[in-house]
């Protein structure tokens, strides 16, 4: 594969956060706030009930996508499942087995937003550019405690010849790096049926 095709894969545009001029910011009228609400989630409970599932994206005026979630809260400010980044669990497996989709929600729906939360939330924090990034998202060699994930893709990446960046000179992990969300992905995030039930926080 060539660092082009690597680069032509990555779909968007990275900077260096607090080196580079915002002048391509998002105006205040294109930011927004989304609670949605796609289903409900089996946690556990001995009698088969299941809780609802909430999603908060948010798009901020500084052009930086936020996306988090909670299953089942409740208003003393706890939860019966997990909260934050829920989406970690929810592998195919995981919601054929344990999720009920809302009438609303389709199934691709639910999938395409699971992606877009992997690829694009905190997209102001990268640590690599877009070649690197585009790389491991296709060659990365996941490993667990006591191994380092960030050691090991710093080997990855030394070993294709992407570390330092070709084109660039930057080292891995020497910056947090920002990359611009596709407007299309926006526009798809906007368009999903927002929640009519209220949550007691999310």
């Amino acid at each position: 594969m060539s660092l082009k095709d690597i680069i032509d894969q990555s779909e968007g545009r990275i900077e260096l956060i607090d080196a580079t001029p915002r002048s391509l910011n998002p105006s205040i009228d294109s930011t927004f706030t989304k609670i949605f609400h796609p289903g409900m989630v089996d946690v556990g409970y001995a009698d088969g009930r299941k809780v609802a599932i909430f999603i908060k994206v948010v798009y901020d005026d500084e052009g930086e996508l936020h996306i988090t979630g909670v299953e089942g809260p409740r208003v003393t400010g706890n939860c019966a499942g997990s909260a934050g980044q829920i989406d970690m669990n929810y592998t195919p497996e995981f919601i054929d087995e344990k999720v009920r989709l809302d009438k609303t929600w389709t199934r691709d729906q639910l999938n395409e937003l699971l992606r877009i939360w992997d690829r694009w939330h905190l997209n102001y924090m990268k640590s690599g550019t877009p070649t690197q990034e585009a790389y491991l998202r296709l060659h990365r060699v996941n490993v667990t405690y006591p191994k380092s994930q960030y050691d090991q893709d710093l080997d990855t990446l030394k070993t294709a010849g992407l570390n330092p960046d070709p084109d660039t000179g930057y080292e891995y992990g020497t910056a947090w790096l920002r990359e611009e969300v596709p407007t299309e992905v926006l526009d798809w995030l906007r368009a999903l049926p927002e929640t009519i039930k209220t949550p007691a926080w999310i």
